[in-house]
């Protein structure tokens, strides 16, 4: 998902937020200097390098069980906004507690940034959240917050239809 989500730019960009970009998403620090391009190996390296301390980054602050498709979401998610976000937000206290419905509304929220100093909303992060939000969900246990299946089953198809007509 992140390749899908990402793209692969071969050429340095600067990203909707403004940070200098290369590869699959792979930020480069502010003071460090930028190489103008890279190769297709060197983005796949990256990516391994970058998804892996996502990984680890989300299994340091998860402390509750969770399924392979929740720690698929919480990777893309800090892939994309850094370990800092999901430290410092409402969502992981929610994923901590066991309520990973809650959680996935939480997700739903991070689909804003900075565009020439105002805060927009970004079709792209909109169906990256949604896509997180329902991996959330996919093999969830029910939880009593879930009591009504009939509109989680309203919610997932809704942001099932989202990526099919985004992504075909």
């Amino acid at each position: 998902a992140i390749r899908q989500f990402e793209g692969l730019r071969l050429r340095l960009y600067t990203d909707a937020a403004g940070y200098p970009t290369i590869g699959y998403g792979h930020w480069i620090p502010r003071g460090v200097q930028a190489p103008e391009t890279c190769t297709l190996e060197q983005a796949e390296a990256w990516l391994e390098q970058d998804a892996n301390v996502a990984c680890q980054r989300v299994r340091q602050l998860v402390t509750v069980p969770m399924t392979q498709a929740q720690c698929d979401a919480l990777t893309d998610f800090v892939y994309n906004l850094g370990g800092t976000a999901l430290a410092n937000s409402t969502m992981l206290r929610y994923v901590n507690a066991g309520d990973w419905q809650s959680a996935a509304q939480q997700c739903l929220l991070w689909n804003h940034a900075h565009v020439n100093g105002q805060l927009v909303v970004l079709t792209g992060l909109t169906v990256r959240r949604q896509w997180e939000a329902t991996r959330m969900l996919a093999d969830a246990a029910p939880l009593e917050a879930q009591a009504q299946p009939e509109q989680q089953e309203s919610f997932v198809g809704r942001v099932e239809e989202v990526i099919h007509n985004v992504f075909g």
